[in-house]
């Protein structure tokens, strides 16, 4: 009996102890079941958090996107209305510039008021109207600071499209505006090529540009505006025809420039001149220098010639002198026994050549 509780008590322990395990590990299972269960409802509800949360977010971009959408436009609006005003304040201005000062210029006149302010003195180095002397035209103006320099000057650009163009500007007329301006630029263009024509700028001693006047710098932007309209540069057409395009803020600059030019080009020319008298000169010398040398050669030749010719004569001189001592008498034989020895006592001295000059001019033309 006591072998078989030895047998069955360690069985028993084994079983209960499987038993004990068996249920310990089971609540252990229910327990992470639980633990499992509340993570996973932890994990929904964050889910559904996050979904709120993107929402938000979207629905937040979305509301600013419109907000920067409607800056932008609100910005754009108010650009552009700034920029309407303006212009619409430009042209006002230009409308009240021109109705107190522009509208009616004369050109003639305008420009004599600007000289008005030089020191040119008139009919003595500026002259109105006056024919040139070597053309048949008459000329505007014609400035003379010395008597062999002048510049030209035009000052009867048509204005009357001008003024067209400013009643559109009051009618705030812009196409009609457009029209004139291309009126304006066609116009100019043909008074540019009439002018050249006239050929002022190749009058002797004339600056190479005439310098066409215009009566207000508004008049001069119009027609460098206008140009754009018939596809020309007008300033660069007028420069190609020999014209310069000029008004009252930069007509005088212009014209001491071009005084300036003509004088520089005035000092050129003596220079110019200077060196082709001084280049003459050495060129006559060395022709000269070469007819001394020759010459001289030609007087040593005939010097050795009669230096010879001289002892013959005196060797004819000893024989007629014995034929004499000799005991015979003629008168001709003793006048040349006279004669030659009159010619004795001439001396003939050396020629020699002249100082070599040409080498030394050679030197100062280099």
């Amino acid at each position: 009996m006591e072998n078989i509780y030895i047998i069955i008590l360690p069985l028993a322990t084994l079983v209960i102890g499987y038993l004990i395990s068996t249920l310990m590990s089971k609540n252990t299972i229910n327990q992470k079941n639980q633990e499992i269960a509340i993570l996973e409802t932890q994990l929904s509800e964050r889910d559904n958090t996050n979904d709120v949360l993107d929402d938000t977010i979207n629905q937040i971009t979305e509301k600013y996107d419109n907000i920067v959408s409607e800056k932008e436009n609100w910005e754009h609006e108010k650009l552009s209305f700034l920029k309407d005003r303006l212009q619409q304040s430009h042209i006002e201005k230009i409308k009240a510039e021109y109705a107190l000062n522009m509208r009616g210029k004369d050109n003639e006149k305008e420009l004599k008021k600007l000289i008005a302010t030089t020191i040119y003195v008139d009919n003595k180095t500026i002259f109105y109207d006056k024919k040139l002397d070597d053309l048949s035209g008459r000329p505007d103006v014609r400035f003379q600071p010395t008597a062999d320099i002048k510049i030209l000057a035009d000052a009867k650009a048509p204005l009357d499209p001008f003024d067209e163009y400013f009643e559109a500007l009051d009618q705030g007329d812009l196409k009609k505006m457009k029209s004139i301006q291309a009126m304006i630029a066609e116009n100019i263009k043909k008074h540019i090529e009439d002018l050249s024509k006239k050929g002022y700028h190749k009058s002797k001693g004339a600056f190479p540009y005439v310098l066409m006047f215009l009566p207000s710098d508004m008049h001069e932007q119009i027609v460098r505006e206008s140009g754009s309209l018939i596809q020309k540069n007008l300033d660069e057409y007028a420069f190609e025809k020999n014209i310069l395009i000029s008004g009252p803020r930069n007509f005088l600059s212009d014209l001491a420039w071009a005084e300036r030019l003509m004088y520089m080009e005035k000092n050129n020319e003596i220079v110019e001149d200077t060196v082709n008298t001084i280049g003459e000169l050495f060129l006559n010398v060395r022709r000269m220098i070469g007819h001394l040398k020759k010459q001289t050669k030609s007087i040593n030749e005939t010097a050795n010639s009669t230096h010879l010719l001289n002892l013959n004569f005196i060797k004819y001189l000893n024989v007629l002198s014995k034929i004499k001592e000799n005991g015979f008498k003629n008168e001709d034989l003793d006048q040349s026994i006279s004669d030659l020895s009159d010619l004795e006592e001439f001396e003939i001295k050396d020629v020699r050549d002249p100082e070599d000059k040409k080498s030394k001019i050679e030197e100062i033309e280099d």
